[in-house]
């Protein structure tokens, strides 16, 4: 089960989140990237400890987990519970930077944008309220991206060298 609930300062909903845990006993619980909106990062963390959630899903409260590096490396050196699984702007060119770090779980969309094969076009009529709206492409998961970073993940780091 994938799931965040916050109040509205920016804190665990932990009346909601209670009764959440309750009706997921034995699942393992995700608290998705809400947590990157919480105002204490680290009361949540023990929070979410104590609820008994499996795993956060964050970008160290930045826009990317590339630039959430520090607190990524914070989260998880203090975790005593949920496992601290990266996500957002994870791709094969930045994964070893949070294998560095320690971080043993990551998420990517590792999406590619796909042209719709619809042939036809109404000129004039969108069906989205947004007019710059592209509705003749997709995102889907790019397979041979996904192999690749596997691929990638499963590479033994490299050897750190003293000076």
């Amino acid at each position: 089960m994938v799931v965040g609930v916050l109040d509205a300062e920016g804190h665990i909903d932990l009346p909601r989140m209670q009764r959440i845990m309750r009706l997921c006993d034995g699942m393992a619980v995700t608290f998705h990237r809400a947590f990157d909106m919480c105002l204490n990062p680290y009361q949540a963390l023990q929070q979410l400890t104590d609820l008994g959630v499996a795993r956060i899903l964050t970008s160290g409260q930045q826009q990317n987990a590339e630039i959430g590096l520090a607190l990524l490396r914070e989260l998880n050196s203090q975790s005593r519970g949920p496992i601290i699984m990266a996500g957002a702007g994870v791709r094969l060119t930045n994964l070893h930077k949070f294998q560095q770090i320690g971080i043993c779980e990551l998420h990517s969309s590792a999406r590619q944008v796909v042209p719709s094969g619809m042939r036809y076009r109404k000129a004039g009529v969108c069906m989205s309220v947004d007019s710059e709206a592209d509705e003749f492409t997709q995102y889907c998961v790019d397979g041979d991206m996904v192999a690749a970073m596997k691929h990638a993940l499963t590479l033994p780091s490299p050897v750190r060298r003293s000076v």
